[in-house]
């Protein structure tokens, strides 16, 4: 679990310069809702936890626990960077493409097709070390001199895949199941002052950029941490949304 805590002169600073101009977009691919100006919120952001994070090193994917996931929430991740999300999972078709444009990735394919998003996530989060270098080095060793060139851009989920694997070697951990989720989870794109809004029981892991937390103060924010991911499999993803 993790908690939030109370707005410190940075974060204090940070709303001052968002009252400006906050405001989100719309895209086709990501579930974002038009806020208009800060100053029509400004009441909500009084009653939220804040906090300030920086992606730096390997994220775990988070969501906001809720027994009812339509019960009226106002969470948000607003942009202090260019930022790039990962949230809510996407079709099955658009999933099942991707798996078997990637050879290592095809059986992954027959597993969504017998167990839906829900048993393919399940699957993944139990699969043993092996499998899961089984099925990712084949990837990072063909694209590799692509990436390394350039020639793999960001609307591609294989240059996120890189991203975050050097980002594992960087602070030494192995590869994981989270890697799994630039396949499996919509892109978020905000730049400074957009927001997106994070509905309740429905997954997100920032994956770059400086962004700010928005909070109910009754909300429980959960995370699928990379570390204890060796130890701990059995996630309660019957709360997830799919």
């Amino acid at each position: 679990m993790l908690h939030a805590v109370s707005p410190d002169d940075k974060t204090n600073r940070t709303l001052k310069e968002l009252k400006t101009g906050l405001h989100s977009v719309e895209t086709s691919n990501t579930e974002l809702t038009v806020h208009g100006e800060l100053n029509d919120n400004e009441a909500k952001f009084n009653s939220h936890r804040l906090r300030i994070k920086n992606v730096e090193r390997p994220q775990p994917s988070y969501y906001f626990l809720a027994d009812d996931e339509n019960e009226k929430n106002v969470n948000w991740v607003v942009g202090l960077s260019q930022a790039h999300i990962l949230y809510g999972f996407k079709s099955s078709s658009e999933i099942d493409a991707l798996l078997k444009e990637r050879e290592s990735l095809r059986p992954l394919s027959d597993v969504l097709y017998m167990l839906g998003i829900k048993g393919l996530y399940n699957h993944l989060n139990k699969a043993s070390i092996d499998d899961i270098y089984n099925w990712l080095c084949p990837i990072l060793s063909e694209t590799q001199s692509d990436y390394r060139n350039g020639v793999i851009d960001k609307n591609n989920p294989d240059y996120w895949l890189h991203r975050l694997v050097d980002s594992y070697e960087l602070y030494g951990y192995p590869l994981d199941a989270n890697l799994f989720n630039v396949y499996l989870l919509k892109m978020a794109s905000l730049s400074f002052g957009q927001a997106l809004t994070i509905k309740n029981n429905h997954i997100f892991m920032p994956i770059q950029g400086s962004y700010l937390e928005v909070i109910g103060f009754q909300q429980t924010l959960c995370e699928f941490d990379v570390v204890d991911w060796l130890y701990d499999r059995e996630y309660e993803v019957d709360k997830l949304h799919f």
